[in-house]
């Protein structure tokens, strides 16, 4: 545990809560989630403004360095 920032060191655009990474970027508000364990990688990634989703499951975690270019 860290303690927090200074207010002017904070970025106002990302939050977390639950998990859920909620983040504005240049396609606008999305939020993001991603979970594995020994075996399996998965993630989901939405974008507020084009009202999509892509979600991506896989069997290996060896899957999950790809997952920034799937998405």
């Amino acid at each position: 545990m860290q303690p927090e920032l200074a207010a002017k060191q904070r970025h106002s655009s990302l939050a977390a809560g639950l998990g859920v990474i909620v983040f504005k970027g240049p396609r606008g508000r999305g939020s993001f989630k991603e979970d594995h364990n020994e075996a399996t990688g998965n993630t989901w990634i939405c974008l507020e403004h084009q009202q999509s989703c892509v979600v991506i499951i896989a069997n290996d975690v060896r899957a999950e360095r790809a997952f920034p270019r799937i998405a």
